[in-house]
């Protein structure tokens, strides 16, 4: 609660009070200082060298975990093969998503420009529009060649040129789905 003196501190030059004067300051409960102390603690060289170590760890599990993912995938596309309905989309959707979103990190950036290329045929369509299967398919694929064959970095000229075709069909096909 202000003070008398506060209130009158915050008041208009006309004598009504202002906003800031009808206002309840409350004090925080815990100040940030009081939880995280000024010292102590790893530095921040030690936290990146901690999260590198904690990150190759979980990067030797990860080509076991993302073909876990494309069997999933795989499963979730022949569903939606047979009814073209929207809930194996969206699980195709979230795959594809989880598996783009950790592609980089664990240097395989193919992984990521692919299922970015996937995630944005699915998203960028009209509501109702039934995807071609073919082009689903052809991502799946891809997919499943740069774990199979372990492409880690930017891979080979031809591993861009298929990267490259799906950006350019999939740019094609969507800018002609919503125009």
């Amino acid at each position: 609660m202000m003070t008398g003196n506060t209130a009158a501190a915050l008041s208009r030059p006309d004598g009504r009070a202002s906003d800031k004067a009808r206002a309840e300051i409350i004090d925080p409960p815990h100040p940030l200082g009081e939880i995280v102390k000024p010292y102590g603690g790893p530095t921040p060289e030690q936290a990146i060298a901690r999260a590198q170590r904690i990150v190759k760890k979980a990067g030797a599990a990860y080509a076991q975990v993302v073909d876990n993912d494309i069997d999933r995938l795989k499963k979730a596309f022949a569903v939606y093969k047979g009814a073209y309905v929207r809930a194996p989309l969206d699980e195709m959707f979230s795959i594809v998503h989880n598996i783009r979103g950790m592609g980089t990190t664990f240097k395989y950036p193919l992984l990521t420009r692919i299922g970015t290329s996937m995630c944005r045929y699915i998203t960028e369509r009209r509501e109702g529009v039934t995807l071609d299967s073919t082009i689903l398919q052809l991502h799946i694929d891809a997919l499943s060649v740069v774990v199979h064959t372990e492409i880690r970095g930017a891979g080979d000229k031809i591993s861009q040129q298929v990267a490259a075709a799906l950006d350019q069909v999939v740019g094609r096909v969507t800018s002609l789905e919503l125009s």
